[in-house]
């Protein structure tokens, strides 16, 4: 990975350049696609109660009224 470098303030200790690259190495190992709870065709299943609450169309908004994941996911998005 590119060596980051850290604001001019703290660019002079060598500890800080290990300690962002140090993290900047973790962060790019982990998996981003789970905070992707907006693209609604390719997030779990078991996210789309809360997403369903949050656009307010849970009970007889709508959600009662769908029979499956494709129609719960449709709903959603027109929601949004």
């Amino acid at each position: 990975m590119d060596k980051l470098l850290p604001p001019p303030p703290l660019a002079s200790d060598e500890r800080f350049s290990i300690l962002a690259n140090i993290a900047a190495e973790r962060f790019a190992q982990l998996d981003l696609t789970a905070l992707m709870v907006y693209l609604i065709d390719q997030v779990d299943a078991s996210a789309l109660p809360a997403l369903a609450e949050q656009f307010h169309v849970q009970g007889l908004e709508g959600w009662l009224f769908t029979t499956d994941e494709r129609e719960k996911r449709e709903l959603i998005k027109q929601a949004i």
